[in-house]
């Protein structure tokens, strides 16, 4: 024997609606998920690198860097281009942050003769921001704001 009890509640169903549609299409909420990601990313370069810090440049590269007019002297900027070629991406299902110049990959990864520089979080970094612990909570409280509004 089956016993079946179905209860309707027109709030519930419109509530219920609204979510489904706000689940269907997440462009608003993963737009700022990638806006914040990429000021995290942007941050890395500002502080030369999170948590850590990157490390050193070559004494040779300190001097190259003396004899150019208009160059930087911090680490991963001689005349911005990569730091300015950080941007990013979404969609109604994905965020994404991305450097716009074949070189950042060398200084993501480091090559024989360059040290790592990652300035991007990576499936290795240790607690790179943004997906460091604080990083992910924030992004949570970003999605969370955007289904909370809805529910309203």
């Amino acid at each position: 024997m089956v016993i079946t009890f179905t209860y309707t509640d027109k709030g519930i169903d419109t509530l219920t609606k609204r979510l489904n549609k706000e689940l269907s299409d997440l462009s608003k909420p993963l737009k700022d998920v990638a806006v914040y990601m990429k000021e995290e990313v942007m941050e890395n370069f500002e502080q030369e690198g999170r948590p850590k810090g990157w490390p050193a440049l070559a004494d040779s590269t300190i001097e190259k860097k003396k004899k150019v007019k208009g160059v930087s002297g911090q680490i991963l900027e001689f005349h911005g281009k990569l730091k300015q070629s950080i941007n990013l991406r979404s969609d109604k299902s994905e965020a994404s942050v991305f450097s716009g110049v074949f070189y950042g990959v060398y200084h993501q990864t480091g090559t024989r003769k360059m040290p790592q520089r990652a300035f991007m979080p990576y499936s290795d970094s240790d607690g790179i921001p943004p997906f460091d612990t604080k990083g992910i909570e924030n992004i949570k409280d970003i999605l969370l704001e955007h289904l909370t509004r809805a529910c309203d």
